[in-house]
């Protein structure tokens, strides 16, 4: 999403009206967030473009935000499915936001993330409060900018999820305004230095961390992760040719393995409280799914069935297989057990 939509931004400065429009249609695609930026180039129209240009620039605007559209929709028509598309991203969107609202999981989510995101980069916000303080005297781009990031920020806090990589679309113009704010202000040499080891610390200690622990468990300790040795096993007792199915809500399996996917769903009860007693009626787990899974599968019969329930990986061992009928059928009547890995049980295909 950052690179249409950061790009959308400088041409947006540059008065580059159909491209500011259709990048921002680009960076939707990615995440539907980055559509409050539209009130953003229809704030830059206002501010940077004379009074007897604005309607102009404002129909340019439009007609890169349709252009944009009409070539997305002719996409999804030709590759997939209109009403798919609705009721799996528009419609799922709606119920997975309203869903992320709930006081229990707002407070987990941000008591995990929110201090992390500010204390880590506290020098860089200073830098940008500070600047943005100065609002009488910044120019019209400037307080573009200022604008942008307060709007990144009702973007990333919109869906309710108060994690890690949500917080993304907010790093853009909080990096520029930093940057602006350090270019511009005379800082001591004592400031200057603790602005740099703000900065330097926590980046170093996070390379540190993304280069030492693993990066799907978080773990440190030895043996090595036990994904690596499920995924090694897939892969042996697999051809290319052939797909494998996992039970559970771990799509790195297919591709640390390099196999293929056997049905369209890459995991389940994804972005759902897994550990809670919550009954588990999420979107990828409701009444139309267990069809199109069943569908997929006959379709395109796993040579493997890889349940990571049964070793309780990411929480799921509060639904095992047997609890969807849809789903225990095809692996009772068609497969067998084959194999135990660090936990999860593999099922192979009969005959």
């Amino acid at each position: 999403m950052m690179l249409p939509l950061c790009a959308s931004a400088l041409l947006m400065l540059r008065r580059r009206w159909f491209w500011t429009g259709a990048l921002l249609v680009a960076a939707g695609a990615f995440r539907q967030s980055a559509a409050i930026n539209v009130l953003l180039v229809g704030l830059a129209v206002f501010w940077l473009e004379p009074r007897d240009r604005r309607w102009h620039a404002a129909q340019v605007l439009t007609s890169g935000l349709l252009a944009g559209l009409v070539v997305g929709a002719g996409l999804i028509a030709f590759t997939g499915s209109l009403s798919g598309f609705w009721r799996w991203t528009i419609g799922t969107l709606i119920g997975y936001a309203s869903a992320n609202w709930t006081p229990f999981y707002v407070w987990q989510r941000a008591k995990d993330s929110v201090v992390p995101f500010v204390v880590d980069m506290a020098v860089i916000w200073i830098a940008a409060i500070a600047l943005a303080t100065r609002w009488r005297t910044l120019s019209v781009e400037v307080r573009l900018m200022v604008a942008w990031l307060a709007l990144a920020i009702v973007g990333s806090l919109a869906g309710g999820h108060l994690s890690w990589h949500y917080f993304i679309q907010a790093m853009g113009p909080l990096a520029v305004l930093a940057g602006l704010a350090f270019d511009r202000f005379q800082l001591s040499r004592t400031v200057t230095a603790a602005a740099v080891a703000g900065v330097v610390i926590p980046a170093a200690a996070w390379w540190l961390f993304d280069m030492t622990a693993d990066p799907l468990t978080y773990d440190f300790s030895p043996p090595g992760p036990q994904h690596v040795a499920v995924a090694s096993y897939i892969a042996a007792h697999t051809s290319p040719s052939d797909r494998v199915f996992v039970w559970g809500d771990w799509p790195a399996l297919y591709v640390e393995s390099d196999r293929a996917m056997a049905s369209r769903f890459p995991g389940f009860l994804r972005g759902f409280d897994r550990g809670s007693s919550l009954p588990p009626n999420n979107w990828d787990t409701s009444p139309d799914v267990w069809p199109l899974l069943e569908a997929d599968l006959g379709a395109n019969p796993p040579v493997l069935i890889v349940d990571t329930s049964a070793a309780d990986w990411s929480d799921f061992s509060m639904y095992p297989m047997k609890n969807y009928p849809a789903l225990y059928g095809i692996v009772a009547f068609g497969y067998h057990r084959v194999a135990t890995i660090e936990g999860v049980v593999i099922y192979a295909r009969n005959g």
